[in-house]
């Protein structure tokens, strides 16, 4: 889905991987902050270059996330 290979994406923050250095987060990253910061699971669907995904979040450690997305396109 993301066109990275596992070592690219191991031991990388989230702002490396998405390439953000600012604080402006896209709207639709609140989701993933929400979780790492109140240590919760949501889950949610996202839509990506034309294909539904269901996304499960979770907090695996304080001010973590990890994220696991399911194809639901029918």
């Amino acid at each position: 889905m993301s066109e990275f290979t596992r070592q690219q994406l191991i031991g990388k923050t989230w702002r490396e991987i998405v390439g953000s250095e600012t604080a402006a987060w896209p709207k639709e990253y609140d989701d993933y902050v929400d979780v790492a910061l109140r240590g919760t699971s949501r889950r949610f669907t996202r839509v990506y270059h034309g294909r539904y995904y269901e996304v499960q979040a979770y907090c695996p450690r304080p001010m973590q996330f990890a994220a696991i997305y399911t194809d639901i396109t029918e």
